[in-house]
């Protein structure tokens, strides 16, 4: 794939003193966070990567698909600075992170306009908090984390790095939400409660208490399932 040319002529037409970026996915991700950063505006989306490259002529949400992953070097000598991760999964986030922090890429977090984020809380870089989010006082958001629409996460919970909290979360105070791990559609965690790294937590369960690593709980109260998802 010749990433040169197709960056080359995406741009001609580019805002005078924007710094630019480029988008990494091309799943159902990629159209919430590009929706995000057009509304924002910080940032000249320049166009995207996929794993596998793209097919002749292809777009989402106006943004042609230029190239690979692999392609990620070629980019700071061209005036891309930053890169966006529409990634959903959670080790292949990681993975991409740290491949473009390697690059000398920047990976800004993005907030929806219509999200409330306390000014006490703070925001990890790759993060992305989509619309109707609510970030509540001193709460701490990791590098890559998915906070997703709907969701809200109350005072002093800390979500490490490269979580995804699903649409209609609900995570009460002073909860610890460990690295890698996945919380689906409408589900609640209690106030106090920890959730292990790389544990999920199926669509709509209730955990009232400490939950391992690497397992999968759901129902209500959230019950272990599956053990050792590692």
């Amino acid at each position: 794939m010749d990433v040169f040319h197709n960056c080359e002529t995406m741009k001609s037409g580019s805002l005078a003193n924007v710094e630019k970026a480029i988008v990494l996915g091309t799943g159902g991700h990629a159209r919430a966070l590009i929706a995000t950063a057009n509304l924002i505006g910080r940032y000249e989306l320049m166009g995207i990567l996929d794993r596998t490259g793209p097919t002749p002529g292809e777009t989402i949400m106006g943004l042609p698909v230029i190239g690979l992953w692999n392609d990620l070097w070629q980019l700071r000598g061209m005036g891309i600075t930053s890169a966006y991760l529409a990634l959903g999964n959670n080790a292949t986030r990681r993975e991409m992170f740290q491949r473009c922090e390697e690059s000398g890429l920047k990976l800004p977090a993005l907030v929806h306009p219509s999200a409330f984020v306390d000014p006490t809380a703070h925001i990890g870089d790759g993060a992305l908090v989509c619309g109707g989010a609510f970030i509540g006082p001193e709460v701490e958001i990791g590098k890559g984390v998915i906070v997703n629409t709907g969701s809200s996460v109350d005072h002093e919970s800390i979500i490490e790095d490269f979580v995804t909290v699903s649409p209609g979360v609900v995570i009460a105070g002073r909860v610890v939400i460990g690295q890698n791990a996945f919380l689906g559609i409408g589900a609640c965690i209690s106030d106090n409660v920890s959730i292990g790294s790389g544990a999920r937590v199926g669509a709509g369960a209730i955990a009232l208490k400490d939950i391992p690593e690497n397992v999968l709980v759901v129902g209500v109260p959230a019950c272990i399932k599956s053990t050792d998802l590692s």
